[in-house]
């Protein structure tokens, strides 16, 4: 059995995900609910995609909708790994683990091709930091991490892009490949480094004036104006850190756009900051963000940890210094790497359905993503 875009051009019938776009209408711009079409909310979901028994205790069957409101039909609604409704925490966890489980290959399997030639590229970068001499074991520690931190920020980016695909599938039903994903997401490449160079940009900014009054601070010394300037960046510090937290829920919602509405850097961070606009979802994206972060530092460090006490027992007893550095650099480098393939899916899944459910929330989404699987369920069944 085929997947629906083996061998389907882009907008044919098979090709669901591709199908309709999800650009918002006349541009990135807020767009209106659509009206009620013939497979609005208020139409039956087709067999098969109910979510439970509706309402009152009905049993399914032909024409159990008549009768309840467009709503209630709503929460019936699973085409896929998500209700198509607004999502619920349980929801998103849900649906991300629905997500992880019924497409592996493109999910753990691409993280591990994915990390794994970022890592490879990074090892073998760092390596080097072993010939340079006299720069000491803990240098050479620090020295690795700084070069092989560009490749996994690289990697995690594609990785992110790549999973925001896959799960836009899964939320209507459809299960893609690898090399689907890959092609839908290889011309974004640029836009999402440059989607994550202005974030960076703007977390400097938030910092730009504490760190100018430190470093203001250390010149003038122990005078009064040093001490003075030192105070004045500590207060500015706190000032940048509660804009940088504020900043960093704002333009969370960039990746998926840049993949999914095809959107450039500037135009996703604008995109994300008016996703983000209320009060409510602002907290309520900062919340389920802070959540899944602990999550994921608490499994990097399961994973990371016990590596690294065995990397510095194996090693530290070797005679040739270069080659336990060498041996304590790989072994990190594994830690890190296993961390990320479990980790990186998750966290980018969770992403992603976040902006499905603000796209749903605000703009009616969910109505464009009922004849997507309509279509889909029409064409028969993917593999």
């Amino acid at each position: 059995m085929t997947t629906p875009n083996d061998g389907m051009k882009p907008g044919s019938r098979q090709d669901a995900n591709n199908s309709w776009s999800w650009q918002t209408p006349g541009g990135p711009g807020p767009a209106q609910p659509p009206s009620p079409g013939p497979e609005s909310p208020s139409m039956p979901p087709p067999q098969g995609t109910t979510n439970g028994p509706p309402p009152g205790g009905q049993q399914q069957g032909q024409g159990q909708w008549r009768g309840m409101t467009p709503e209630q039909v709503s929460r019936m609604y699973k085409p896929g790994v998500v209700p198509l409704r607004p999502l619920t925490l349980s929801d998103i966890y849900d649906g991300t683990f629905q997500t992880l489980r019924r497409n592996p290959r493109a999910t753990w399997g691409m993280a591990l091709v994915v990390m794994t030639i970022a890592t490879l590229l990074g090892v073998g970068a760092s390596a080097l930091v072993v010939l340079v001499p006299d720069i000491g074991a803990q240098g050479v520690l620090d020295v690795s991490s700084l070069i092989s931190a560009p490749f996994n920020i690289l990697g995690i980016l594609v990785l992110a892009g790549l999973m925001s695909y896959v799960v836009s599938a899964a939320a209507i039903g459809e299960k893609v490949t690898f090399s689907q994903s890959w092609d839908r997401v290889k011309g974004r490449i640029w836009p999402l480094i440059g989607v994550s160079l202005l974030t960076v940009f703007i977390g400097t900014a938030a910092l730009l004036p504490a760190i100018i009054s430190f470093i203001v601070g250390l010149a003038l010394g122990e005078s009064g104006g040093g001490v003075l300037f030192l105070i004045l960046a500590g207060l500015l510090a706190i000032v940048g850190f509660l804009a940088l937290f504020y900043l960093s829920v704002k333009v969370s919602l960039a990746t998926p756009v840049v993949v999914l509405e095809k959107a450039g850097p500037i135009t996703a961070i604008r995109r994300s900051w008016r996703l983000t606009s209320t009060a409510s979802q602002f907290w309520r994206i900062f919340g389920i963000t802070f959540l899944t972060g602990i999550i994921v530092i608490v499994v990097s460090y399961i994973v990371a940890i016990p590596m690294s006490i065995v990397a510095a027992l194996l090693f530290s007893q070797m005679a040739s210094e270069s080659a336990a550095l060498a041996g304590i650099t790989i072994t990190l480098g594994l830690a890190n790497l296993i961390a990320y393939v479990v980790t990186a899916p998750f966290q980018s899944s969770v992403t992603a359905l976040l902006y499905i459910d603000q796209r749903i929330r605000r703009e009616g989404l969910h109505v464009q993503m009922q004849r997507a699987a309509n279509q889909s369920a029409e064409s028969g069944p993917t593999r």
